[in-house]
């Protein structure tokens, strides 16, 4: 992802990574740490880029820890939509109860 945003015209130091997660969960709250030592501000306001299968539990999850989401959702081949969407599906419940 860093080599697409820089192949399109985005300043490498404008970038920040996280590769700690291993949860979507996760990958916010890390993000969110991120954030918050670069920036003070108790509101923050995110773009999440994910698949249009996730965007619905990204955004719930985003918002859970206090940011701003906005999300573009990314297409899934239809070849894999079903066990996709199952897959998310028990995903967005155990967010719901857990996360």
């Amino acid at each position: 992802m860093k080599k697409f945003l820089i192949a399109k015209g985005i300043q490498e130091d404008r970038i920040i990574q996280e590769d700690k997660s291993t949860s979507t969960y996760e990958n916010l709250k890390f993000t969110k740490n991120i954030i918050e030592k670069i920036n003070k501000k108790n509101k923050y306001k995110v773009l999440i880029i994910t698949s249009d299968f996730h965007l619905f539990r990204a955004k719930f999850l985003a918002k859970r820890l206090g940011f701003k989401a906005y999300g573009i959702p990314a297409k899934t081949p239809e070849s894999i939509k079903k066990y996709i969407y199952l897959r998310e599906y028990a995903a967005v419940i155990k967010s719901f109860l857990l996360d």
